[in-house]
Protein backbone atom coordinates (compact mmCIF):
# COMPACT_ATOMS: atom_id res chain seq x y z
CA UNK A 1 0.00 0.00 0.00
CA UNK A 2 2.49 2.70 0.71
CA UNK A 3 4.54 1.99 -2.23
CA UNK A 4 1.49 2.00 -4.13
CA UNK A 5 0.67 5.02 -3.01
CA UNK A 6 3.91 7.01 -3.22
CA UNK A 7 3.64 5.85 -7.02
CA UNK A 8 0.06 7.23 -7.38
CA UNK A 9 1.35 10.64 -6.11
CA UNK A 10 4.70 11.11 -8.03
CA UNK A 11 2.31 9.98 -11.00
CA UNK A 12 -0.26 13.30 -10.22
CA UNK A 13 2.42 15.79 -11.39
CA UNK A 14 2.07 16.28 -14.80
CA UNK A 15 5.50 16.81 -16.16
CA UNK A 16 6.47 13.70 -14.01
CA UNK A 17 3.91 11.60 -16.13
CA UNK A 18 5.11 12.90 -19.11
CA UNK A 19 9.37 11.92 -18.77
CA UNK A 20 8.30 8.93 -17.31
CA UNK A 21 5.94 7.90 -20.37
CA UNK A 22 8.88 8.95 -22.50
CA UNK A 23 11.91 7.07 -20.78
CA UNK A 24 9.03 3.99 -20.84
CA UNK A 25 9.23 4.78 -24.99
CA UNK A 26 12.37 4.76 -25.44
CA UNK A 27 13.52 1.82 -23.67
CA UNK A 28 10.56 0.28 -25.48
CA UNK A 29 11.94 1.16 -28.65
CA UNK A 30 15.66 0.21 -27.85
CA UNK A 31 14.65 -3.14 -26.81
CA UNK A 32 12.69 -3.66 -30.18
CA UNK A 33 15.69 -2.02 -31.85
CA UNK A 34 18.12 -3.98 -30.82
CA UNK A 35 15.53 -7.07 -31.02
CA UNK A 36 15.35 -6.26 -35.03
CA UNK A 37 19.22 -5.94 -34.90
CA UNK A 38 19.52 -9.32 -33.37
CA UNK A 39 17.16 -10.94 -35.79
CA UNK A 40 18.66 -9.30 -38.82
CA UNK A 41 22.01 -10.83 -37.74
CA UNK A 42 20.56 -14.15 -37.63
CA UNK A 43 18.64 -14.16 -41.22
CA UNK A 44 22.02 -12.91 -42.48
CA UNK A 45 23.78 -15.81 -40.82
CA UNK A 46 21.29 -18.51 -42.42
CA UNK A 47 21.36 -17.21 -45.48
CA UNK A 48 25.29 -17.35 -45.10
CA UNK A 49 24.76 -21.06 -43.94
CA UNK A 50 22.40 -22.10 -46.62
CA UNK A 51 24.73 -20.31 -49.21
CA UNK A 52 27.59 -22.63 -47.85
CA UNK A 53 25.55 -25.36 -48.14
CA UNK A 54 24.37 -24.75 -51.50
CA UNK A 55 28.57 -24.30 -52.43
CA UNK A 56 29.31 -27.43 -51.30
CA UNK A 57 26.41 -29.14 -53.37
CA UNK A 58 27.56 -27.48 -56.60
CA UNK A 59 31.60 -28.25 -55.42
CA UNK A 60 30.01 -31.86 -55.47
CA UNK A 61 28.75 -31.73 -58.78
CA UNK A 62 30.88 -30.70 -60.26
CA UNK A 63 33.63 -33.23 -59.40
CA UNK A 64 31.02 -36.06 -60.87
CA UNK A 65 30.12 -33.94 -64.24
CA UNK A 66 27.85 -36.54 -65.36
CA UNK A 67 25.72 -36.72 -61.93
CA UNK A 68 22.66 -35.63 -62.87
CA UNK A 69 21.09 -36.07 -59.43
CA UNK A 70 24.09 -33.72 -57.89
CA UNK A 71 23.34 -30.76 -60.45
CA UNK A 72 19.80 -31.03 -60.09
CA UNK A 73 20.69 -31.21 -55.61
CA UNK A 74 22.54 -28.11 -55.71
CA UNK A 75 20.35 -26.27 -58.37
CA UNK A 76 17.16 -26.72 -55.39
CA UNK A 77 19.97 -25.88 -53.02
CA UNK A 78 20.04 -22.32 -54.47
CA UNK A 79 16.86 -21.65 -55.69
CA UNK A 80 15.14 -22.56 -51.88
CA UNK A 81 17.68 -20.39 -50.65
CA UNK A 82 16.55 -17.23 -52.57
CA UNK A 83 12.87 -18.03 -51.54
CA UNK A 84 13.68 -18.31 -47.90
CA UNK A 85 16.34 -15.17 -47.70
CA UNK A 86 15.05 -12.55 -50.35
CA UNK A 87 15.51 -10.16 -48.28
CA UNK A 88 19.36 -11.00 -47.44
CA UNK A 89 22.19 -9.38 -48.89
CA UNK A 90 22.84 -13.22 -50.76
CA UNK A 91 19.69 -13.43 -52.18
CA UNK A 92 21.28 -12.12 -55.97
CA UNK A 93 23.62 -14.95 -55.48
CA UNK A 94 21.55 -17.28 -54.85
CA UNK A 95 20.07 -17.10 -58.45
CA UNK A 96 23.29 -16.56 -59.94
CA UNK A 97 24.93 -19.87 -59.08
CA UNK A 98 21.43 -21.51 -60.12
CA UNK A 99 21.67 -19.85 -63.00
CA UNK A 100 25.50 -20.98 -63.56
CA UNK A 101 23.97 -24.71 -62.89
CA UNK A 102 21.54 -23.98 -65.16
CA UNK A 103 23.55 -23.17 -68.53
CA UNK A 104 26.07 -26.19 -67.49
CA UNK A 105 23.11 -28.35 -67.75
CA UNK A 106 22.39 -26.62 -71.25
CA UNK A 107 19.40 -24.87 -70.31
CA UNK A 108 20.04 -21.23 -71.41
CA UNK A 109 16.31 -19.93 -70.89
CA UNK A 110 15.97 -21.04 -67.46
CA UNK A 111 19.59 -19.41 -66.69
CA UNK A 112 18.63 -16.07 -68.61
CA UNK A 113 15.49 -16.00 -66.44
CA UNK A 114 17.47 -16.57 -62.98
CA UNK A 115 20.14 -13.86 -63.86
CA UNK A 116 17.34 -11.41 -64.91
CA UNK A 117 15.60 -11.91 -61.62
CA UNK A 118 19.06 -11.36 -59.64
CA UNK A 119 19.99 -8.21 -61.72
CA UNK A 120 16.84 -6.71 -60.31
CA UNK A 121 17.94 -7.27 -57.09
CA UNK A 122 21.37 -5.24 -57.36
CA UNK A 123 20.90 -1.52 -57.80
CA UNK A 124 22.47 0.25 -60.93
CA UNK A 125 24.95 2.31 -58.83
CA UNK A 126 26.23 -1.07 -57.23
CA UNK A 127 29.78 -2.58 -58.74
CA UNK A 128 28.44 -5.74 -59.81
CA UNK A 129 25.46 -4.04 -61.45
CA UNK A 130 27.31 -3.79 -64.87
CA UNK A 131 29.12 -7.27 -64.92
CA UNK A 132 26.30 -8.86 -63.92
CA UNK A 133 24.29 -6.82 -67.23
CA UNK A 134 27.60 -7.91 -69.58
CA UNK A 135 26.79 -11.24 -68.17
CA UNK A 136 23.12 -11.00 -69.18
CA UNK A 137 24.54 -9.84 -72.96
CA UNK A 138 26.27 -13.03 -72.71
CA UNK A 139 23.75 -15.46 -72.11
CA UNK A 140 20.95 -13.69 -74.13
CA UNK A 141 23.38 -14.37 -77.38
CA UNK A 142 23.01 -18.37 -76.08
CA UNK A 143 19.31 -17.86 -76.29
CA UNK A 144 17.26 -20.21 -79.13
CA UNK A 145 14.93 -16.98 -79.64
CA UNK A 146 16.67 -14.78 -82.74
CA UNK A 147 15.10 -11.65 -81.10
CA UNK A 148 16.57 -12.38 -78.11
CA UNK A 149 19.72 -13.26 -79.25
CA UNK A 150 20.07 -10.09 -81.23
CA UNK A 151 18.97 -8.18 -77.83
CA UNK A 152 21.95 -9.62 -76.09
CA UNK A 153 24.66 -8.52 -79.17
CA UNK A 154 22.94 -4.96 -79.53
CA UNK A 155 23.64 -4.69 -75.60
CA UNK A 156 27.05 -6.57 -75.73
CA UNK A 157 28.38 -4.10 -78.00
CA UNK A 158 26.36 -0.81 -76.43
CA UNK A 159 28.68 -1.67 -73.32
CA UNK A 160 31.80 -2.48 -75.88
CA UNK A 161 31.40 1.31 -77.46
CA UNK A 162 30.59 2.75 -74.29
CA UNK A 163 34.18 4.76 -73.34
CA UNK A 164 32.65 5.62 -69.79
CA UNK A 165 32.09 1.67 -69.26
CA UNK A 166 34.48 1.38 -66.54
CA UNK A 167 33.99 -3.16 -67.82
CA UNK A 168 34.50 -1.72 -71.30
CA UNK A 169 37.46 -3.84 -71.28
CA UNK A 170 35.22 -6.77 -70.28
CA UNK A 171 32.57 -6.01 -72.95
CA UNK A 172 35.21 -5.86 -75.63
CA UNK A 173 36.97 -9.08 -75.38
CA UNK A 174 34.00 -11.13 -75.65
CA UNK A 175 32.69 -9.29 -78.21
CA UNK A 176 35.77 -10.05 -79.98
CA UNK A 177 35.79 -13.41 -78.65
CA UNK A 178 32.43 -14.40 -80.68
CA UNK A 179 34.41 -13.08 -83.78
CA UNK A 180 37.56 -15.09 -82.77
CA UNK A 181 35.44 -18.47 -82.04
CA UNK A 182 33.33 -18.55 -85.07
CA UNK A 183 36.49 -18.29 -87.22
CA UNK A 184 36.63 -14.30 -88.01
CA UNK A 185 39.99 -13.30 -86.68
CA UNK A 186 40.01 -10.46 -88.89
CA UNK A 187 36.97 -8.87 -87.17
CA UNK A 188 38.17 -10.31 -83.27
CA UNK A 189 41.80 -8.22 -84.19
CA UNK A 190 39.54 -5.29 -85.22
CA UNK A 191 37.40 -5.18 -82.01
CA UNK A 192 40.56 -6.21 -79.67
CA UNK A 193 42.44 -3.33 -80.96
CA UNK A 194 41.81 -1.13 -78.57
CA UNK A 195 42.64 -4.22 -76.06
CA UNK A 196 45.56 -5.29 -77.26
CA UNK A 197 47.86 -2.06 -78.06
CA UNK A 198 45.23 0.67 -76.57
CA UNK A 199 45.18 1.70 -72.34
CA UNK A 200 43.60 -1.69 -72.19
CA UNK A 201 47.06 -3.42 -72.98
CA UNK A 202 48.05 -4.63 -69.83
CA UNK A 203 44.48 -5.57 -68.23
CA UNK A 204 43.65 -8.80 -68.22
CA UNK A 205 40.92 -8.86 -70.92
CA UNK A 206 44.26 -7.08 -73.04
CA UNK A 207 46.40 -10.18 -71.92
CA UNK A 208 43.34 -12.94 -72.80
CA UNK A 209 42.97 -11.28 -76.58
CA UNK A 210 46.67 -11.01 -76.87
CA UNK A 211 47.31 -14.64 -76.04
CA UNK A 212 43.93 -15.60 -78.40
CA UNK A 213 46.01 -13.62 -81.03
CA UNK A 214 48.89 -15.34 -80.67
CA UNK A 215 48.15 -18.33 -82.16
CA UNK A 216 48.23 -19.38 -85.33
CA UNK A 217 44.68 -19.96 -87.21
Amino acid sequence: MVVRDVVAGYMKDKQTRFWTVAIAVVFLLMGSWYAYRSHSRSYEQKAQLTFSTGLEALARAKSEKTNVQLWTTAESLFLEGYDSYKRSSYAPYFLLFAADIANEQGNIEKSIEYIERAAALIPKQAPLSLPMQIRLALQRIDAKDEVVREQGLAQLQAFAADEKNPYRAMALYFDGLRSFESGDRESAERVWQPLVSGVKKNSVWGELASAKLAYQL
